[in-house]
């Protein structure tokens, strides 16, 4: 993909099951393709403290535990089946990728919270725009010009079958006339 070609990358169900190595080398590579001003909808199981008292309390739907040095999986025999990160560590590699983390975050109900808006953690990340931060906003413009939105989708997607091991399959990169 040419670098700077996309104004929206989505990632469903992506990060929730990758090693933070993969997360930061995912996170630069999006910033590569991701036009100035672009967004970038994921989802990911982030660990603050909250989120580890409940998972200790035994609160959560997932049981992430394991502590393979710096991240908390599900399953140490299948790691990448359920991948927690750390917020702050999270919060860091998107800096170093020199994407914008946009607050608040949007926790989800998986390590047992009230309050979510959805299953999984949804973070909103922006590249830096060429205007000025206050006159931007990750919606685009209404009406769009025609062939001016181009968008990657990244969806979870089982590889060869076995249980844990997952990649990310682009289901499509369009160029849309509207």
């Amino acid at each position: 993909m040419s670098p700077g070609s996309f104004d929206f990358v989505f990632l469903k169900s992506v990060f929730t099951h990758m090693r933070p190595a993969g997360v930061e080398h995912y996170l630069r590579e999006m910033r590569r393709v991701m036009k100035p001003g672009a967004c970038c909808l994921a989802t990911a199981f982030l660990l603050d403290q909250e989120s580890n008292q409940l998972i200790a309390s035994g609160q959560s739907s997932l049981n992430l535990v394991h502590d393979l040095g710096g991240y908390q999986v599900l399953d140490p025999k299948f790691p990448e089946s359920a991948v927690g990160l750390p917020e702050a560590s999270f919060k860091h590699w998107c800096e170093q990728a020199n994407l914008i983390l946009e607050l608040p975050l949007r926790y989800g109900s998986w390590c047992g919270r009230s309050r979510y808006l959805s299953y999984q953690d949804i973070v909103l990340l922006r590249a830096p725009s060429l205007i000025p931060a206050f006159f931007h906003s990750c919606i685009p413009p209404n009406p769009l010009p025609a062939g001016a939105f181009k968008t990657c989708f990244l969806v979870n997607a089982p590889n060869s079958g076995k249980r844990g091991r997952h990649k990310s399959a682009i289901i499509s990169a369009v160029d849309k006339n509207f």
